[in-house]
């Protein structure tokens, strides 16, 4: 009876030990898309039978994905990705109705699977439910699925007003990719600057307002993918550091701005950015800001700079300088922006200087105050850049 018993026991442990081999075996057919020898060893394998209906569904056959999955959804009733696609099928086989209460289904299951949150803000945004699709879209980038493109998305309806403030409402909330929002959403030329506007807005009366550092970076973005213009524009309207006339061609061009900020990043490049500040000093004379730079004396180094959006055409420009070093210390360089073709070339700032912008491959400009390499001191104040 003893060597009976023993011997059942063996047999039971012998076949747990091979159908788990076969289970591990069948896993690894399924993580290889293996699908068909998967199920031609496990029947009814459900990740396997919904892998192979998701398979059959992107090649078109909705039946056959619909045959699979409603064998995977009757051996594992509560399996969203198996409900997911029984519904996806449903739709392609053209029966919307059915295929929407299915994925409505899958829905309420599997709020963290990804792509049934994906078919709701779509649904979402086919209906013009603003707020659905907000707040699926928000859900779908907190969880890194295809940030990106959620963020494009999210810019996308920030372009119709009534959908900019349903995401409004999601950035109030400081979601963790509010950072990425603003910073990478010059890239496109999709993002909405009117979309902007209206969610800078309308944050403004929230607890959680737009700071500086997010407009620099949606400015920064725009002119990263080479929308100087439009970065120029957004900069005048929405940085307190731009309070100037709109036509104005310099930034900052008596350094008001830079004397409240100080020698500290600025927050986007039509700022003033003061490279080297070891030395160098904005300060007062009369009623004039002026900035005085410290020549390092070793090399001829770039010490202020800023990037602007001048329309083709001839330019004149000029600044009042005091100065103890010889007046070719301090040089202007002005260069096209993408393209780096130069427009002036180390001329002194000394003398009133001429260039042309042309009309290809010059969207923006760089101009540069260059020093050395004598070592010294000079001031400059009342930058004039002029048409002509």
């Amino acid at each position: 009876m003893a060597i009976a018993l023993r011997s059942l026991i063996v047999l039971i442990g012998l076949f747990f030990a091979i159908e788990a081999t076969r289970f591990a075996f069948v896993d690894d057919l399924v993580r290889q898309s293996l699908f068909e020898e998967a199920l031609a060893w496990r029947a009814d394998s459900t990740e396997a039978l919904t892998r192979s209906g998701q398979v059959e569904l992107a090649l078109g056959d909705a039946q056959g994905a619909g045959t699979l999955a409603a064998r995977a959804v009757s051996r594992a009733p509560l399996d969203v990705a198996a409900i997911r696609i029984a519904g996806l099928a449903a739709e392609a086989s053209g029966d919307s109705d059915r295929g929407e209460t299915i994925m409505r289904q899958a829905m309420m299951i599997g709020w963290r699977d990804a792509p049934t949150q994906y078919w709701v803000f779509k649904t979402a945004v086919t209906r013009s439910d603003w707020k659905t699709a907000a707040i699926r879209a928000d859900a779908l980038a907190r969880a890194d699925w295809h940030r990106d493109k959620f963020l494009a998305a999210l810019w996308a309806l920030a372009a119709e007003p009534a959908a900019a403030r349903a995401v409004a409402v999601q950035l109030a909330t400081q979601p963790n990719w509010r950072g990425a929002f603003f910073h990478d959403s010059g890239i496109s030329t999709n993002r909405s600057d009117a979309g902007f506007a209206l969610i800078a807005a309308i944050l403004a009366k929230t607890d959680a307002p737009l700071n500086d550092d997010e407009r620099g970076d949606y400015i920064q973005g725009l002119a990263s993918a080479g929308h100087y213009a439009r970065g120029r524009a957004v900069w005048l309207s929405a940085l307190p550091s731009a309070k100037q006339p709109a036509n104005a061609l310099i930034g900052d061009p008596d350094f008001s701005a830079l004397a409240v900020r100080g020698p500290t990043d600025p927050t986007s490049d039509f700022d003033w950015k003061l490279l080297t500040t070891g030395g160098s000093q904005i300060g007062k004379q009369g009623n004039r800001n002026v900035l005085t730079l410290a020549a390092p004396g070793d090399s001829r180094t770039r010490v202020l700079a800023q990037t602007t959006a001048l329309p083709p055409g001839s330019y004149r420009i000029a600044a009042a300088v005091s100065s103890d070093v010889p007046s070719n210390a301090l040089t202007w360089r002005i260069t096209c922006l993408p393209g780096r073709t130069t427009l002036i070339r180390q001329e002194p700032i000394a003398a009133p200087q001429t260039f042309t912008v042309p009309a290809e491959g010059c969207a923006g400009q760089s101009i540069g105050i260059f020093s050395g390499p004598v070592p010294g001191k000079a001031s400059i104040s009342d930058i004039q850049l002029v048409r002509g």
